[in-house]
This record gives C-alpha cells, sequence and structure tokens, in this order.
C-alpha cells in the first residue's frame, strides 16, 4: 500500500502581508478536531492560578540563574527594578503603594548565555587544540567566574518572550497560538521608556517567534503567562476532543522530520556543546555515541541553569561527564559516563510513533525536545519541539485523495 500523504496549508501575517500557501488537490484535513477545539477556546482557559516567577534588573547573573534553577524554569520577566527597590520573588508580591515598576521583557538561561560567550573564547580557543592543558582551562573558567557571575542583568535583552493586555486573553486559543508562537515578530523590551524614536526603532528591529506569552493589567502590573508547555498539557488534557490527528503517525504527519538534527558526540567538552547551540540558535543538542551515532543524551540551556559558578569548570568536561556531575549536585541517582555513553536516551520516538504518544511524553516529562530515531539503527533522523507539535494542530494538515474537501487556511 502507499504511504499516506499530506501537505499543510499555512496562514500568517508578516508586516500587514499575508502568506498562503494553498493545497493543489481535493483533501481532507486531518487536525479538524483539533483546530475546532483551539479555535472555541480562548487563550485567558489556560491562564491558570499560579504566581509569576519575576526576576529584578537590579540582580546578578549568578542570582538570576539561581532563581530561575530554584523554580525550574528558562525564563520569567524582567521588572526594572533599582538597587534600593523592593525585594520581590513574585509579580504579586509588589507593594500596592509603590508605582510597579516597568516591565523590560523575558529574560532566560539562553540570553545569559549569550552575554557570557564572549568571556568564554580563551578557553573555547584552548579546548579546540590538539593538545590542551584541561587543568589550565579550568583554572581559567573559575578565575573569570567571580566576575561573570557578579555582572548585573539590567542590560540583558531577551526575546524568547512577548506581552499582550489581558483583555486579549479573550482572543481564540487558535489565533493567539499562529500569530504568536508561529510568526516571527518584532519583540523588545515594549514597556521600557526610551529617550529617542531612533532608539525605540533600533531596539524593535528583532524578528523572532516567541516561546511564552506574558499578561499585563491596566496597571501594566504582570499578571500570568503562558508557555508552550502550557498548551501541550492543555492538548493532553483534551485528548479526545483532537480528533484523528491523535491516531497519525510522526512520519505521515511531518511532525519534526525531515530535519537536520543538530547532535554532539559524548566526548565534545559542555563549553563547545552550548557554543554549538548558540550558534545555530538552539536551546538543545543531542549528544551521540561518538562510535555508533547512536543518541544517547540531550544537553539542553536547562542544564546550563544548575550549573553553580563555584563549579564552572566543569565546563571543560566531555559532555558525558559534565551531565553525571550536574546530576550529581542535583541529590540525583547518576550512573558512570560509561554507563551513559552505552545507554539509549529514554525520550526518542519511531518516526511509526503515534501523534497521542508524542504529546503524553512532552506532558508527562516536562521536556522540550522528542528524538525521532531510525527504527533499525538508533540512529536520530528528526526532532520535535513543541513549536513543531503547535504547528501540526495549527496548521491545517491535509490527506490526499479524499473528495469533496476544500483547502481553508488557518486564521
Amino acid at each position: 500500500a502507499e504511504p499516506v500523504v499530506f501537505e499543510r496549508v499555512a496562514m500568517a501575517e508578516d508586516d500587514g502581508r499575508t502568506l498562503r500557501r494553498r493545497a493543489s488537490s481535493p483533501m481532507k484535513s486531518i487536525n479538524k478536531g483539533a483546530r475546532g477545539l483551539l479555535g472555541q477556546t480562548t487563550l485567558a482557559e489556560l491562564v491558570r492560578p499560579k504566581r509569576v516567577l519575576v526576576l529584578s534588573s537590579s540582580m546578578t547573573i549568578g542570582e538570576a540563574l539561581a532563581r530561575l534553577a530554584k523554580h525550574k524554569v528558562l525564563s520569567a520577566p524582567m521588572l526594572k527594578i533599582a538597587e534600593d527597590g523592593p525585594r520581590i520573588e513574585f509579580s504579586d508580591e509588589w507593594p500596592e503603594d509603590v508605582p510597579y515598576p516597568d516591565i523590560v521583557g523575558f529574560v532566560g538561561v539562553r540570553d545569559i548565555l549569550d552575554t557570557c560567550l564572549s568571556d568564554l573564547q580563551e578557553a573555547l580557543e584552548n579546548i579546540s587544540k590538539p593538545q590542551t592543558d584541561m587543568l589550565k582551562t579550568m583554572a581559567h573558567l573559575k578565575l573569570i567566574a567571580p566576575d561573570i557571575e557578579s555582572r548585573k542583568i539590567e542590560n540583558i535583552q531577551g526575546f524568547d518572550g512577548d506581552f499582550l493586555f489581558q483583555n486579549q486573553a479573550k482572543c481564540s486559543l487558535l489565533d493567539v497560538l499562529v500569530k504568536a508562537f508561529l510568526v516571527p515578530k518584532r519583540t523588545t523590551d515594549v514597556y521600557r521608556r526610551s529617550n529617542s524614536l531612533e532608539q525605540e526603532e533600533s531596539e524593535m528591529d528583532i524578528h523572532k517567534a516567541v516561546h511564552r506569552l506574558g499578561l499585563f493589567d491596566t496597571k501594566a502590573r504582570v499578571t500570568g503567562v503562558v508557555s508552550q508547555s502550557d498548551v501541550l498539557n492543555f492538548l493532553v488534557e483534551h485528548m479526545d476532543h483532537l480528533g484523528s490527528i491523535t491516531k497519525h503517525t510522526v512520519e505521515e504527519i511531518g511532525l519534526g522530520m525531515p530535519k537536520p538534527v543538530i547532535c554532539v558526540d559524548s566526548t565534545t567538552s559542555a563549553l563547545q556543546a552550548f557554543d554549538k547551540m548558540y550558534k545555530h540558535n538552539l536551546s538543545a543538542v543531542g549528544v551521540v555515541s561518538p562510535n555508533t551515532h547512536i543518541i544517547i543524551g540531550n544537553l539542553s540551556m536547562s542544564d546550563l541553569r544548575c550549573l553553580s559558578f563555584e563549579n564552572f569548570g566543569y565546563l571543560v568536561l566531555p559532555v558525558s561527564e559534565f551531565l553525571v556531575l550536574l546530576a550529581s549536585n542535583r541529590g540525583e541517582d547518576v550512573e558512570t559516563p560509561h554507563q551513559v555513553q552505552q545507554k539509549p536516551a529514554l525520550l526518542t520516538v519511531s518516526p511509526e510513533s503515534a501523534f497521542a504518544e508524542v504529546l503524553h511524553m512532552f506532558s508527562k516529562n516536562r521536556i522540550h525536545r522528542v528524538y525521532v530515531v531510525d527504527s533499525q539503527s538508533g540512529v536520530p533522523v528528526g526532532v520535535i519541539t513543541p513549536t513543531d507539535v503547535i504547528q501540526a494542530v495549527t496548521t491545517t494538515v491535509y490527506q490526499k485523495g479524499e473528495q469533496n474537501a476544500e483547502a481553508t487556511p488557518t486564521p
């Protein structure tokens, strides 16, 4: 039997222009149920009653990373708070009798890494040499760590989040997902008061899709945050309403594949791996066995969040050892680097895995990457991110060969 083939129809707004791709033959949508559910749901329904973690512009890099690690988040809204201003951890702790500070934007682990890489170039160059004195490089990292740790985060610009007025939360979830999480847009510290129009325009001249949305009220106070993970959890909770897409496979939908999978082998230093993430604009890379190329692990920005500056020298270690030491510092049961290299990664699927299985895997494990591996060789052939999942349920996916179906673009 011939394999099932799907085509997508997408519509997005970009600088006032509407982009459309229409199917060329009669087809039937396989995610009609999912799009119907999202169209009938408002963004407000995803805003759960939880406190909003915030960062202060007067915090140091070390303090910011520690707070993100404590609450197991990758990014949080940063407020412009003076050194002598109120010390708060959550948005609702701000005193009612004090004017609420400006919202600078979202700042996260990746943004902090970007600012540190220039200081790490010497270590990167040393690691790349054929005969490297690892102890000397570790000593160098330990020497510069206090300076990096003590820097203020006030000048760090983050571009992984956007903000909406809370009244806009009444919009359909389908509309918000397409326009916020799928379409690259201008992101900036939207509520910072700039001294000139020229400065404001230069700050806004960056286009990126984002992974989280913050909501603010009439007093410009942060009242809620909705992340891509929240969206995936919502989809799992309403699995019965998603329709036939849940039964189709990763390969049939084209979920996360085919696409290049950026990996490092387990002997690569952690610092080189993080540098590779930065250069490829990624938040994670796969870790593969140097001999078989079978995927054995995942290194992500969340791992950097857990690195104390006292152990900054760990960055020169091979990725496999780096991950073991971080897990040990967190008090987790760990295996030796040799065992890690021999053991396949648990969070993988095959091209034949169902969409529903992928959704459950994201939600249950609170992860941001699921690797697609070849069923026979174990070699990665794709990688699925929350963005891929959101695209699959919002962008119209059609099955060829069906009659009496008309291609309809997404809102």
